[in-house]
């Protein structure tokens, strides 16, 4: 009797325990970034195993391009405000966060607007692939509307992470992607051309604007009539420092986004829109499971953000709890790799397997390099950034070139490993170092 009694008892310590674990910032963010993640790449698996389906995979290579270019297009216009936002909005007083947020997006905004007219404009005339962008003005203007959209709904998770509304994170993403799915076949029985590129940008246009009326109703304007909950965390207020970081850290980032919109071309211009669907799937596969380790950064600079003094705490946690479960997870996915592939069809993953195994061989260097950032950016140090990202990008496209044309798809995948591998070796001793310092 004495030990079914203690059940309950251990029941509720267990609870108060994992209260207790979730009650750290850092946990609670990185599981929410994780599993929004997480769930975002399974339903994306599902969207991009319909569309191969249901489409040709001459429409599934061109579409994932169309794609491709406008989240690295949307990126690159955000500005780096997402790793801004969440390294300096902590010491942004609650009655004003309101309108540096919508400041923040409407100049971003503003910028996705200009990039994305000046990319239907010109990405015809560089790339054949890319002529039927100036044949269909209509998909033009949507293209530039969608890369606006996307550039908010992006931003939203730079804002919900730093207030410490990550939970709402999966719930957000999970609907945008069970929408996508969901039209893929609407889209093709209405006709549309294009139809896995409208499919995917459709749910933004009502998503974006429902989470941030919720998160103005909810969060921001409570917050800017309560009282200060606890001080606000200080900054280096140099204009000249600050602005020298941001431009570097701003070029890292571009630098970090190239190879997502560089790679695929390399792939589509020596060898055309079927070979990119076979690269472009793994890759897919390979860069959402490197934004699980993404997400756990972010919650570390979102947290580290409001105490410094626990960064190297903080940091030891990432590295033991995180880092350490990242290698083994990145080997299972190498030894399964044909049977991800398989729900595209056997042509992926006959000619995907090797890609895909080469690609995440990559992740965990990647996620060495991507630690190292986070800690430069709270040390406000740029340079290492820009440093970093530049020699990743010129090496992954300096090499892929040269082994495309032998090596097919698999030699981009090959010259992504060599990069990332490369640039790893050598932060290390300086990521151990700026932990020692810390």
């Amino acid at each position: 009797m004495s030990g079914v009694a203690g059940r309950p008892a251990e029941g509720r310590a267990r609870l108060r325990a994992l209260r207790a674990h979730l009650a750290e910032p850092l946990f609670s963010g990185a599981y929410s970034l994780m599993a929004s993640t997480a769930s975002t790449a399974l339903l994306g698996l599902v969207f991009w195993a319909v569309a191969a389906r249901l489409y040709s995979s001459a429409a599934v290579g061109r579409d994932a391009l169309l794609i491709v270019s406008l989240t690295t297009l949307s990126s690159i216009c955000q500005l780096n405000l997402f790793d801004s936002i969440v390294r300096f909005l902590p010491a942004v007083a609650p009655s004003r966060r309101a309108l540096r947020i919508a400041m923040g997006y409407g100049v971003s905004a503003l910028a996705s607007v200009l990039g994305g007219t000046a990319f239907v404009l010109v990405a015809p005339h560089v790339s054949r692939q890319l002529r039927f962008l100036s044949a269909r003005p209509g998909l033009a203007i949507v293209y530039v509307v969608s890369v606006a959209f996307w550039t908010v709904f992006a931003l939203e998770d730079a804002v919900l992470t730093t207030l410490r509304r990550p939970h709402w994170l999966p719930f957000e993403n999970v609907s945008f992607s069970a929408a996508k799915i969901v039209l893929l076949p609407a889209m093709l029985a209405l006709g549309a051309g294009d139809g896995i590129y409208l499919g995917w940008v459709a749910p933004l246009v009502a998503i974006v604007p429902v989470v941030n009326v919720l998160l103005y109703r909810r969060v921001l304007a409570p917050e800017a009539r309560a009282p200060l909950a606890e001080p606000l965390p200080t900054i280096d207020r140099n204009r000249r420092r600050l602005l020298r970081f941001l431009a570097a850290d701003y070029g890292g980032y571009v630098f970090s986004l190239a190879p997502a919109t560089l790679l695929p071309l390399v792939v589509v211009a020596h060898l055309g829109d079927s070979a990119n669907a076979y690269f472009s799937v793994p890759m897919t596969l390979v860069f959402a499971f490197d934004l699980l380790f993404l997400g756990v950064t972010t919650s570390l600079i979102a947290t580290a953000a409001r105490t410094i003094e626990r960064t190297r705490a903080l940091t030891r946690i990432v590295t033991h709890r995180f880092l350490a479960l990242l290698v083994p997870t990145a080997g299972l996915v190498a030894l399964i790799a044909p049977l991800l592939l398989v729900p595209f069809g056997s042509a992926y993953s006959h000619h995907g397997t090797a890609v895909l195994r080469l690609l995440i061989a990559a992740s965990p260097a990647r996620a060495v390099i991507v630690l190292f950032g986070a800690l430069s950016r709270l040390r406000t140090r740029g340079r290492p950034i820009l440093l970093t990202q530049a020699a990743t990008f010129a090496v992954s496209l300096g090499l892929a070139v040269a082994f495309v044309g032998p090596l097919g798809i698999a030699g981009v995948a090959l010259a992504w490993l060599i990069a990332n591998g490369a640039v790893a070796v050598a932060v290390l001793p300086l990521l151990v170092r700026s932990l020692r310092g810390l």
